[in-house]
């Protein structure tokens, strides 16, 4: 079974609401995990994705999105703050371990055969 750290920002945003998610993760070896957001007006949750560092990659386990996002087709990314619950903008774009969701181009939410 794979465990996330009890302050992750997954756990407490997502995973209480999404209960089949939690299988995924337990099938899943993943050392990150990214949250797909709607918009970067409107953070509402779209789909969990494993964040691969090596290829720079992210595949879908969980929602509706892409099942395969590229580092360059991230448009924003976003830190959870655990006091507020909420979501705010990161000073960089680029997935770090720090990063815990994103956003990406329209293109590609609308073409979900893009890669």
């Amino acid at each position: 079974m794979h465990f996330l750290p009890p302050d992750s920002a997954i756990v407490y945003s997502f995973l209480f609401l999404h209960m089949h998610t939690a299988q995924e993760l337990d099938a899943c070896e993943a050392a990150h995990y990214v949250v797909l957001l709607h918009d970067p007006n409107d953070v509402k949750y779209r789909a969990l994705y494993s964040w691969d560092f090596d290829t720079c990659e992210a595949r879908k386990l969980a929602g509706r999105g892409p099942s395969k996002i590229k580092a360059a087709s991230v448009l924003r990314a976003f830190r959870y703050n655990s006091g507020t619950r909420r979501f705010s903008p990161a000073r960089t774009n680029t997935i770090t371990t720090l990063i815990d969701a994103m956003c990406i181009a329209t293109k590609t939410k609308k073409n979900p055969g893009l890669i």
